[in-house]
Order: C-alpha cells, then sequence, then structure tokens
C-alpha cells in the first residue's frame, strides 16, 4: 500500500511540474510570438529595397519586406492558387512569373509573384494581360509543407501552394528566384484584389499559458487539501 501511494504522488508531482513547464513554454512562445508580429508588421511598412538589399537581411528581417523590382510578366504562364479566403469570401490567389531586370545579381531570372486575389465566381474567367513596368513587392517567406500539406498537381493546373522549386520545373522557369514575392497593389487593370501586406498571425498563447496554470494551480490546491486530509 506504502508503496502505491508512493508511486501515485510521483505521478502527480510530474503531472504538476509538467503543467508549470507547459505554461512556461507558452510564456516564451507569448513574448517570441509578439517580437515577431510586430516585427512583420514593421518589415512590411519600411522603405522598399533592392532584392540584393532585402537578402543581406537575416530572415526576420526580409520576411515581408518591401523590395522595389522590375520586369516582364511571363502572362502565358500565369496560374491560380488555392483555395483561399480573403473578408469571408472564396477565392485564389493569382500568381504570375516575372522575369526580372535591373535586379543585380539576379537580372534575368523568373520571380514566382503574387498578383492579388480573385474571387472564386471570377476564377474561371480571369485572364492576366501582362506587360512590363516597376513594382512594389513583398517578400514572402518560404513554403514549407506538412503532413496536412495538399499536393500540387502541376499536370493538371493545380496549385494549392507557393513551392518555388515545383513551379519553376512545371514552367520551365530557368533562372528562376529562390523566393515568392505578393505585389504591394495588384497590377492596373487586372481585376484583383489588393491582399494584406502581411498576414494576421494566430496568437492564441496567453489562453494556452493560462489554461497550463490554472489547471497546475487547481493540481496544487488538490495535493494541499489532500495532504490535510491524510495528517489529521
Amino acid at each position: 500500500m506504502r508503496v502505491k501511494k508512493i508511486l501515485i504522488g510521483l505521478v502527480v508531482a510530474a503531472a504538476f511540474f509538467t503543467l508549470c513547464g507547459l505554461c512556461i513554454w507558452q510564456v516564451q512562445r507569448l513574448a517570441w510570438k509578439e517580437a515577431l508580429i510586430e516585427q512583420l508588421a514593421a518589415n512590411s511598412t519600411l522603405p522598399p529595397l533592392s532584392i540584393e538589399q532585402a537578402l543581406d537581411l537575416p530572415e526576420e528581417g526580409y520576411t515581408y519586406r518591401r523590395v522595389a523590382l522590375t520586369g516582364t510578366w511571363a502572362a502565358d504562364k500565369a496560374f491560380l492558387v488555392g483555395l483561399r479566403q480573403q473578408d469571408g469570401q472564396r477565392g485564389y490567389l493569382a500568381v504570375a512569373p516575372l522575369k526580372l531586370s535591373d535586379a543585380g545579381y539576379y537580372t534575368g531570372r523568373y520571380a514566382v509573384v503574387v498578383l492579388g486575389f480573385v474571387p472564386y465566381e471570377q476564377a474561371a474567367a480571369w485572364r492576366f494581360q501582362g506587360g512590363e513596368g516597376g513594382y512594389t513587392a513583398h517578400l514572402l517567406p518560404p513554403n514549407k509543407p506538412t503532413m496536412f500539406t495538399p499536393t500540387n498537381d502541376p499536370a493538371r493546373g493545380i496549385w494549392h501552394h507557393l513551392f518555388v522549386d515545383e513551379i519553376a520545373a512545371a514552367l520551365t522557369l530557368k533562372p528562376f528566384f529562390p523566393m515568392p514575392m505578393q505585389l504591394a497593389a495588384p497590377p492596373e487593370g487586372s481585376g484583383l484584389r489588393a491582399l494584406p501586406a502581411a498576414p494576421e498571425l494566430r496568437n492564441e498563447h496567453l489562453q494556452y499559458a493560462l489554461t497550463w496554470g490554472f489547471l497546475a494551480a487547481g493540481l496544487f490546491v488538490y495535493l494541499v487539501l489532500l495532504a490535510r486530509r491524510k495528517a489529521v
């Protein structure tokens, strides 16, 4: 019986310290997420850099950073990525390759550029006319697939994610720029809607921290009451 009580006590103590650890971890994640949101918001409003200047920065410094670029659109290779939601409406990201000019080392490379948002009802009829010019864009972080990521089907023209290597291979974009971009404003006459400069990142770490903290506090109270009952 004594051994059983010791084992139960060890299990409860382990649960208590685990809950405390999870609470502390979520508090740390909260601080990290708030700093990240602040950094990305700042990046999206800073003056545009050249592509070479932006990529000299660390990843947190260039993600969603505005860059100035010029080039010629490969309009015949435009495609849609989806489905997505914007302001409660279903639709697609309209994407087209831009052959970069005046980009230093990256001149002549094809960049995969998100042009804007096209509602679901207009997607079948949407066409991109292309052209050339100068633009302001935001550098997007590389897409990282997970076990839940739908698979792109280039042969059928079905795209769910912006995997630049896969897109470049399917559309024969050689050479290509390694990171996707998103225009600050859709090309004139494209009929597209502008997209937010930076995403609204979910930040629920405070709720998680409070949940683990309250569970740990409740377990601690239970242990105290249990110890007092045994002492009586």
